[in-house]
């Protein structure tokens, strides 16, 4: 089948969301799924983690060594509109956005990359009708949100009379699964602690925001894996959704609904016009008067859990891929065609370990002043220049091995140029200044906008082999401004499987 390919954008490991799902489905289809994760991680290279899907844990090694062997056709999708332009590193045939929300900061790359794309997927009427007007001649599939209905139906069946962090209570459970983000109303919440201070207000997710509603009774329990989320909503007597109407929520279709409904749980909603199909199965309120009143209403009249479930599971991923699958047969009928990569990435394997690099940051504004605890930095500030020296490593390195990478973790997407260059020079962190006269030699001139997830790997293989020694490496940019290397490091790769030719 065809190869599909998932540029970074959520580890595959971390809040099971459509990504993942969407993937899975993909793998169950016989097709060979490539997930990449966000930054690089040592261990093998990539890991089948489900039959037919691999995540790939060092982006730059994979693109380079392994994608130019893998000759069927290449489906590449992505929910994140900066990651378009990386289609072309991955060979790719046939290019889907799946347009998942209206993030201001998405427009410039938005409107800049759309028309590289083959077909759109979309999750909200509002995004079907915004990338109509952004890319008229593009075909667009409306494919909402949807749940792993066998999962959280399950939920039924647990019984759940405590939850891990919050005492004993014989009140409401009032539950919200989903980021403590600026656009949830916590003032929702606030009066939901005020209106039932014997009850709980659970809060489940990630915190993207410190500003929280100080109440006894309101419990943010943080992220919580995707597989205890059964027993938590087991543990609620009602769901919510309260979000903010703004440009953000009034394009979201949020998973959690579905998966809420599927658990067999009363739901009451904020007005999201996504949700406002979904009436007479889920409660919406236009007010926080009309929030609060169906809460209490839905605490006295107990809907039927079956009834919900059922209602829920047309809303499979199942069901959401076959909308996915006939949309691309027309458009992408080689999405059919049968190969052998899954074969390929079974029969080889590359194991990678790491070196972490000491550095030491120079500037000319202090041009006699070592500065070696100051965090890694490279670029230019009216303060002065920043350069980032990284000394080889005292580790024995097995020169023999198959590939060298330099790494390094960038979390900002600015494009920024970096010029590399090494030394075989013994370096003195202590004393190393901006001064410090050196013997380098030019090595590379990089983009690092060139990388597709967040580490970005230069390949050093052929350079450590000429020399006969792994050097050391000085790090400068005439961009303004400074960029931060995280983790700087050394990727070393050995091929591990049994047959080596």
């Amino acid at each position: 089948m065809t190869i599909i390919i998932y540029p970074p954008t959520i580890d595959w490991s971390y809040m099971r969301q459509r990504p993942q799902h969407i993937m899975s489905q993909f793998a169950k289809d016989q097709h060979t799924v490539l997930y990449f994760n966000k930054e690089n991680q040592p261990g093998k290279v990539w890991s089948e983690v489900e039959h037919n899907l691999f995540t790939i844990n060092h982006a730059q090694f994979f693109l380079d060594k392994i994608v130019p062997k893998l000759e069927e056709e290449k489906l590449y999708w992505t929910s994140w509109s900066k990651k378009i332009p990386f289609a072309k590193a991955c060979h790719a045939d046939f290019l889907v956005y799946d347009c998942v929300d209206d993030f201001p900061d998405w427009d410039d790359d938005e409107k800049r990359w759309i028309h590289e794309v083959d077909t759109i997927v979309c999750t909200a009427l509002n995004l079907k009708e915004k990338m109509k007007k952004i890319a008229p001649e593009t075909p667009v599939t409306l494919v909402p949100n949807g749940c792993d209905w066998e999962f959280f139906n399950k939920s039924q069946s647990i019984h759940a009379d405590m939850l891990e962090g919050v005492p004993s209570s014989k009140g409401p459970k009032i539950g919200y699964i989903g980021a403590w983000a600026p656009w949830v109303d916590k003032e929702i919440i606030s009066k939901l602690a005020d209106t039932y201070p014997n009850g709980q207000i659970i809060i489940i997710g990630p915190m993207l925001t410190s500003d929280i509603v100080d109440k006894t009774n309101v419990y943010y329990l943080g992220y919580r894996d995707y597989s205890n989320l059964p027993a938590i909503l087991a543990y609620f007597d009602i769901c919510i959704i309260p979000f903010k109407l703004n440009r953000i929520t009034e394009s979201t279709n949020p998973i959690k609904v579905y998966e809420y409904l599927a658990a067999g749980k009363p739901v009451v909603s904020t007005n999201l016009p996504e949700v406002k199909k979904m009436v007479p199965y889920v409660d919406v309120a236009e007010t926080h008067h009309q929030f609060l009143s169906d809460i209490a209403k839905a605490l006295v009249y107990k809907r039927n859990p079956t009834y919900l479930s059922q209602y829920a599971k047309q809303f499979s991923w199942e069901e959401r891929y076959k909308t996915i699958q006939q949309s691309l047969v027309n458009y992408f009928p080689a999405i059919r065609k049968r190969g052998e990569t899954h074969q390929l990435l079974t029969s080889i394997s590359y194991h990678h370990d790491t070196f972490t690099l000491a550095h030491c940051t120079t500037n000319s504004y202090y041009p006699n002043t070592n500065l070696k605890h100051d965090p890694p930095f490279i670029g230019k500030k009216p303060q002065g220049e920043y350069q980032c020296f990284l000394k080889a490593p005292k580790e024995k390195i097995d020169l023999r091995s198959d590939h060298i990478y330099l790494d390094f973790d960038i979390e900002s997407t600015q494009s920024f140029h970096v010029e590399i260059n090494y030394t075989l020079n013994d370096i003195n962190l202590d004393k190393l200044t901006y001064s410090t006269k050196l013997d380098l030699h030019s090595f590379k001139n990089y983009d690092l906008q060139e990388s597709i997830n967040n580490t970005y790997s230069v390949d050093i293989t052929e350079l450590v082999k000429k020399l006969g020694v792994i050097p050391s490496f000085q790090l400068k940019s005439k961009n303004n401004g400074h960029i931060r290397l995280n983790n700087p490091r050394l990727s070393i790769f050995k091929r591990t499987d049994e047959v080596r030719k």
